[in-house]
């Protein structure tokens, strides 16, 4: 079976794109597991360790990868806004990237009743997914 098809365990209700089965292909160590209760969010993992996601808001912006992060003795999928800058300068100088907008996007989560405090940071291109991946979860 490969990569692609048993990425998707039974009950995946989510977006399958092109560009996250190209992905999958380049990354056939990467496994995904159904998050408890959403049809369409897939946690992914090397072995134990989880790394990021692949959901509806990571397909609507054209993405392959949602970014883990380890802050605070945890792991979470947002980080600070005040980490923003030093995230982006961390993707173009570390690992390559081009601009904010072409390998990654930044964007802002949403709460109930207002504007979030939180970013999220999907990954747009297979290759800097790839690159990244003995990386995460990325440490703020």
């Amino acid at each position: 079976m490969s990569a692609a098809a048993s990425i998707y365990p039974s009950g995946y209700l989510g977006p399958r794109t092109q560009e996250f089965r190209q992905f999958l292909q380049r990354a056939p160590h990467v496994t995904g597991r159904l998050q408890a209760g959403s049809g369409g969010t897939l946690r992914l993992f090397i072995e134990a360790r989880q790394i990021g996601y692949f959901s509806q808001a990571v397909a609507a912006h054209a993405g392959v990868l949602g970014v883990r992060f380890r802050r605070d003795g945890g792991t979470l999928n947002s980080f600070p806004v005040d980490a923003s800058d030093a995230i982006a300068e961390i993707l173009v100088r570390l690992f390559g990237a081009a601009t904010e907008g072409t390998d990654f996007v930044i964007h802002k989560g949403t709460e109930s009743g207002g504007p979030s405090d939180k970013r999220y940071l999907v990954i747009v291109t297979d290759e800097l997914a790839v690159r990244l991946l003995p990386h995460l979860p990325l440490v703020v």
